[in-house]
């Protein structure tokens, strides 16, 4: 009896432990987090999967192959012709009372034509050199898209970061609170102080769990913006491998509005505008010179379908031809197309002055919004400072019986807004630091 207790109990305990090996494992690889994103892996993943950067990029794609496609029309063509006339009548020609044939009434001809353009004014050249500006302003675009879409990733990066900390604040609120009830209710059933101060204490309690659940739903909501970018599930776990620091100080405003004016995409963009114009004005005078062709053909005519019997002449010929044509009025049209083209060069150029004016309004604003951010950050720290020491201060003579409840809660509510007050000026630094590089184009 005794033996065959203890080969139950050993199998039993056999069992257990290979429950203990698997439920574990099961549980780890169930509760196993996410891996931590850095920011550069976040932008790296939005830029990949953003539609607006896939628009950009295949517009790009086709303005290359435009301007590839303007480019061969500069080089020589090849083209062939194959055509057949019937005739009711053959042309003759009577010699000496004599009838002669010098047609069938069926005839083929087949051409073969090489054609090189010569000469037009410089207008093929100018518009595969529009077609290729035409390519680097897409550049410029995708450019823009890009650093627009760097900033928007980092707001919503440090907007996690930011609501994370908020979060853990509120969960440590409601910690000191559990701790001060816990106090409370000592000193209460010992008859130091009164039920309204206890009950005081847990409705303060209360409030610190509603806004816990309240900053954890704006974290879920700040994650799902991020997951937004990425183009994830709004559902998917996001842990960040980050944290809220501050960001070194900025050079003075002429040196980043200097940056801006070389790298901000949108000023490079109207700079090629200007180039572009200017070349359209190139086509349109091109109007006025002549155009010359070089023309190759070769031509074999017969009458029969295979073009290889002519008794009436030859059956192949071969021939080149230089020929020029001159425009030479046309009712003012060139004259009017010119007067267009200088006037959106004209315009070219004013709206790059204009884009221009804005960039540098644009740098002054996020330089002054950073500045005023980095002074509320220093203020922030000192209140923060100030307000943890009057917590630990009113908290410690509570304990002695030399402070009331009131004045616990009052210094647990200020180092709670404090303490958030500080996250938020930090974050809005950081924010404000990217919308300086979204504003120098440096945000890349």
């Amino acid at each position: 009896m005794t033996v065959k207790r203890s080969r139950d109990l050993r199998v039993v305990l056999g069992v257990l432990s290979l429950m203990a090996m698997l439920f574990p494992a099961a549980g780890l690889a169930s509760s196993q987090e996410p891996p931590a994103l850095t920011l550069e892996e976040c932008i790296k993943e939005a830029l990949s999967a953003n539609l607006k950067l896939v628009q950009a990029r295949m517009e790009k794609r086709a303005r290359g192959l435009e301007a590839r496609a303007y480019f061969k029309d500069l080089l020589p063509k090849l083209s062939t012709r194959y055509s057949y006339t019937g005739r009711r009548d053959a042309d003759t020609v009577t010699i000496f009372g004599r009838t002669v044939n010098l047609s069938s009434h069926d005839a083929y001809d087949w051409s073969l034509v090489l054609t090189q353009p010569v000469f037009q004014g410089g207008a093929l050249w100018n518009r595969y050199r529009a077609a290729r500006i035409d390519y680097d302003m897409s550049e410029e675009q995708l450019r823009q898209v890009t650093n627009d879409m760097v900033r928007r990733v980092k707001r919503a990066y440090y907007s996690v970061l930011q609501a994370a900390e908020i979060e853990k604040e509120r969960a440590a609120a409601v910690r000191r609170l559990e701790a001060h009830l816990e106090d409370a209710r000592g000193f209460y059933e010992v008859g130091l102080i009164t039920k309204n101060d206890l009950l005081q204490s847990e409705v303060e309690l209360a409030q610190a769990r509603q806004d816990l659940v309240s900053a954890a739903h704006r974290n879920e909501l700040a994650k799902a913006r991020l997951n937004l970018l990425l183009r994830r599930d709004l559902e998917r776990p996001v842990r960040l491998d980050g944290k809220l620091e501050e960001p070194p100080p900025l050079s003075d405003f002429a040196g980043l509005r200097e940056k801006a004016m070389r790298s901000r995409p949108e000023i490079q963009a109207g700079t090629l505008a200007i180039k572009k114009a200017q070349r359209e004005l190139e086509i349109a005078k091109a109007s006025f010179l002549p155009r010359v062709d070089l023309t190759a053909t070769y031509e074999k005519r017969g009458i029969t379908p295979d073009v290889s019997d002519n008794p009436y002449g030859d059956n192949d010929m071969a021939s080149v031809v230089m020929s020029a044509t001159w425009e030479l009025w046309a009712w003012g049209q060139t004259r009017a197309r010119v007067a267009a083209a200088a006037s959106r060069l004209a315009a070219a150029r004013a709206a790059l002055n204009e884009v221009k004016d804005s960039v540098a309004l644009e740098v002054k604003e996020a330089l002054l919004r950073f500045r005023e951010a980095r002074r509320n950050v220093s203020v922030a720290r000192s209140a923060l400072e100030q307000a943890e020491e009057n917590f630990r201060l009113n908290t410690q003579r509570y304990r002695e019986q030399v402070a009331t409840s009131t004045d616990v809660l009052d210094a647990q509510a200020l180092l709670t807004k404090a303490r958030t007050n500080y996250y938020n000026a930090l974050a809005q630094e950081i924010m404000a630091k990217a919308d300086l590089d979204y504003a120098t184009g440096t945000g890349e």
